[in-house]
């Protein structure tokens, strides 16, 4: 349940997918939902999880804890994760994958101006068009976005 899930107070986000039924049916859902997470936000710093696994009258529950097996394998060592499954009658021939994961770690993109992560000193800015852009060359750590384990994916923020 939530209360098990969740700490106190930190960042959670919430990605979700869905894919047709096959071989790999559920870890295609489920990669899928973690292609959504943007790139800034860390998963694998995560503390808990919750997994909502939906499919269609065909779905079994081994779909379902494969569905689960990749999640984990997504998230590495994570504390609690609680999942369920529905089936619901509308999915015919899909299963889709929700999870929300608590206590991820938010690195968001450097502007110009923002202290530099690792030197300290300002990042410095190249004009583009009407808007100013981090200089590629300014600092070590110009134009980084994520940490430890960061995916390529949406970086829209939170």
């Amino acid at each position: 349940d939530a209360q098990t899930v969740f700490t106190d107070g930190g960042l959670a986000v919430l990605c979700g997918g869905t894919a047709s039924f096959g071989a790999d049916g559920p870890q295609r859902a489920t990669r899928r939902a973690f292609a959504t997470v943007p790139s800034s936000v860390d998963v694998t710093e995560g503390a808990g999880a919750l997994v909502s696994v939906a499919g269609g009258p065909e779905m079994s529950i081994d779909d379902a804890i494969a569905a689960v097996r990749t999640v984990r394998g997504e998230l590495g060592v994570i504390g609690d994760l609680v999942w369920g499954v529905t089936i619901e009658e509308a999915l015919v021939g899909q299963l889709t994958v929700d999870i929300v994961v608590d206590g991820v770690s938010y690195h968001p993109p450097l502007s110009a101006g923002d202290p530099c992560r690792r030197g300290g000193r300002a990042v410095a800015a190249d004009p583009l068009g009407e808007r100013t852009a981090p200089a590629g060359g300014a600092c070590a750590c110009a134009g980084l976005s994520g940490g430890r384990g960061a995916r390529a994916g949406n970086d829209g923020g939170l």
